[in-house]
């Protein structure tokens, strides 16, 4: 609350005075308050003290100095809480919760606290930090002057905060009806959400040795283009080689596979008569090998001409039968 001062009724007959200004002892009703503008006492009320009374209906909240004027004195209030607005005037000591302006709750103890002050800056920081709380924010494209007019002129239509011309008063209305007011400005906008970082890659440099400087007959000097290293992996030759042999390997057994299924399809190798003639040439003109047993080794042509011998037959025209070994020896012969 605003700190006391002497209290005087400059020149004229305190209010305390005027019939139907009367204090009645620890009561909020009937209490006056001198206008600055008409210099009229005007009736108003403390609310929520023990002692209560019926004040006329619309009789505003007196100003916070109100008991610091001549002739009343402290009231007695029903609660020390700064929502039921009687702890702001300062007759009980200071208000429930030891609540500072500077670190003022989001709620009706701090919404009256901040008023009570006196000063606009406390209301100020209420409505920023009521507008955070609701991820909203202050317009930042106003011109500073014009938002800070904007804003004050807000406040005075809850107390006239900071005025010269009428004392200030605990607003009426409560928070609630002050967010909700406030929600409404023109003034007010969502919080710009943050830039996006833009993606960063990161790319491998390979890795380059130091550039030697070079001066030219000139006198200028220049430096040589890196050289870049190349890496050399044993690991990746090897495995190159394998895969050379395996595939090597793999087309020769698939040529093996192939050339033998052609065989089997060709069949065995055909020998005709006179290949046959030729060999039993061949084998005539070499002599016998002598066998196991002392016998010498009969040769082929005589085993194609060793037949079973029987006596010949005649045929139904009287003639002889050619017998079989005669027929099986012109065969060999030819």
């Amino acid at each position: 609350p605003l700190k006391k001062r002497d209290a005087s009724c400059e020149g004229q007959s305190c209010c305390s005075e005027v019939q139907g200004c009367q204090p009645v002892p620890g009561a909020g009703y009937p209490l006056c308050t001198r206008g600055k503008l008409n210099g009229v006492c005007e009736p108003c009320l403390i609310p929520n003290t023990v002692n209560r009374s019926s004040p006329p209906r619309g009789t505003m909240y007196c100003p916070y100095t109100v008991l610091q004027e001549e002739g009343y004195d402290a009231v007695a209030c029903s609660s020390n809480k700064a929502a039921d607005v009687c702890c702001v005037y300062g007759s009980n000591g200071p208000c429930e919760g030891d609540l500072t302006p500077f670190d003022l709750p989001l709620n009706e103890d701090g919404f009256q606290i901040a008023f009570s002050t006196g000063s606009s800056d406390f209301v100020l920081d209420l409505i920023r930090k009521t507008l955070e709380d609701r991820n909203l924010t202050a317009h930042e494209g106003l011109d500073p002057q014009d938002l800070k007019a904007q804003q004050k002129a807000f406040i005075h239509s809850f107390s006239s905060v900071d005025s010269q011309v009428v004392h200030s008063r605990p607003p009426v209305l409560k928070y609630s009806n002050f967010v909700t007011a406030l929600l409404k400005e023109p003034w007010v906008v969502p919080i710009p959400p943050p830039p996006t970082p833009a993606a960063t890659t990161t790319t491998q440099r390979p890795t380059t040795t130091s550039a030697p400087e070079t001066t030219t007959t000139d006198g200028r000097n220049y430096i040589d283009p890196p050289k870049v290293e190349k890496e050399q992996h044993p690991i990746n030759i090897l495995l190159v080689f394998a895969v050379l042999i395996m595939v090597g390997a793999a087309g020769y057994v698939a040529a093996l596979k192939y050339r033998r299924r052609q065989m089997l399809k060709a069949g065995p190798p055909k020998v005709d008569a006179s290949t046959r003639l030729i060999e039993l040439t061949e084998s005539r003109s070499r002599p016998p090998q002598p066998v196991p047993g002392g016998h010498l080794e009969r040769p082929p042509w005589v085993e194609a001409t060793v037949v079973e011998v029987s006596p010949p037959a005649r045929g139904g025209g009287g003639e002889l039968e050619r017998p079989p070994w005669m027929a099986a020896t012109n065969e060999a012969l030819l």
